[in-house]
């Protein structure tokens, strides 16, 4: 079977893709896979206050290098690969700084 492309099914509709991999893909061995309760959790977070649970949970992932590549290859939003995405870029904390 193969994937449609993205201009096929629109934007939104590719990231299924990632909650039902094909069998044998490198998403079998995800971290996420032992939780699959909380799959909206990733690809719902838009802050990092909602990524808390999803990025702990991505830290001793055997797949996060796949998992990053494959969601910045779909311009995807949430948590993916230990990052938290935007578009396909990774966001990143402002540093913290106290008031003078």
């Amino acid at each position: 079977m193969t994937r449609p492309t993205r201009e096929q099914i629109g934007f939104a509709a590719s990231t299924i893709w990632f909650t039902i991999p094909a069998p044998g893909s490198w998403t079998e061995d995800g971290e996420c896979r032992r939780h699959p309760g909380y799959a909206d959790l990733f690809t719902d977070a838009q802050s990092f206050e909602q990524a808390d649970l999803p990025l702990t949970i991505c830290a001793d992932c055997p797949v996060a290098v796949q998992c990053l590549a494959y969601g910045q290859s779909l311009r995807a939003d949430g948590v993916w690969g230990g990052e938290l995405l935007k578009h396909g870029s990774v966001q990143r904390r402002l540093p913290y700084r106290r008031a003078s």
